[in-house]
């Protein structure tokens, strides 16, 4: 629910301020100086937005660093992953469980919410590290993914996760395409405003279609990777 929250933010955005932008140019005129002032008012307030999400979500990490730095109560930890919002902060507060106490299930937590190449180093480490009756095979598995992933950022290799991800992207993108294909709302509004909206769902679902190819590759990478790493 989360990535599809900050999904819509992210279209909402992108849709509204450019509109909002133009929509206050033309009743200055239609000039083609206008046109540009008005082209690079939208990319100024596209490119502040991102960067002050960055800036934000930078902030939420850091923030999570700093609470769990001193932390030792496994219970308070869990507490405060279960409020973060992020995968990054849970995938942290995981990891810092796992450093005080080691258990299959935290390791397993840790697979779901770790996605990056860091966090599955930590993820082998301590499976090698513990489960000494599979050791060996353990091994192979952290070589495989190696072998893999050597010189990548984001992994993502937890299938099951992923594919409830690709299955909630693809319900979504679902819903808005027979909303588009419908046509329903043009029995509600005024033809302009029907119009308005059938860009609009044209826009969202061309998002939603690329969203949902990328996770279905990942969740068939993930399907055919799970027996080896």
């Amino acid at each position: 629910m989360r990535s599809v929250v900050k999904f819509f933010l992210f279209t909402f955005v992108i849709v509204f301020f450019p509109s909002l932008i133009m929509l206050i140019i033309s009743y200055f005129g239609a000039s083609t100086a206008l046109l540009i002032l008005g082209q690079i008012l939208v990319i100024l307030s596209l490119t502040g937005f991102f960067l002050l999400y960055l800036k934000k979500e930078k902030e939420y990490e850091k923030n999570t660093l700093e609470k769990i730095s001193l932390a030792n109560d496994i219970e308070k930890l869990r507490e405060l992953r279960d409020k973060r919002i992020s995968y990054r902060s849970k995938a942290e507060i995981t990891k810092k469980i796992l450093n005080i106490e080691y258990s299959e299930e935290e390791l397993k937590l840790l697979k779901k919410y770790g996605y990056s190449k860091e966090d599955m180093d930590f993820y082998y480490a301590r499976l090698i590290k513990e489960d000494r009756a599979n050791r060996e095979e353990n091994k192979i598995k952290r070589d495989n993914f190696n072998k893999r992933y050597k010189n990548k950022y984001k992994v993502y290799i937890d299938f099951r996760e992923v594919l409830l991800t690709a299955i909630k992207w693809t319900v979504v993108f679902a819903i808005f395409s027979m909303l588009a294909i419908s046509k329903i709302y043009y029995k509600f509004v005024n033809p302009y405003w029907a119009y308005a909206i059938s860009m609009l769902l044209f826009l969202i679902c061309g998002f939603l279609a690329v969203n949902t190819i990328i996770w279905i590759v990942r969740a068939l990478k993930a399907f055919w990777i799970k027996d080896y790493i």
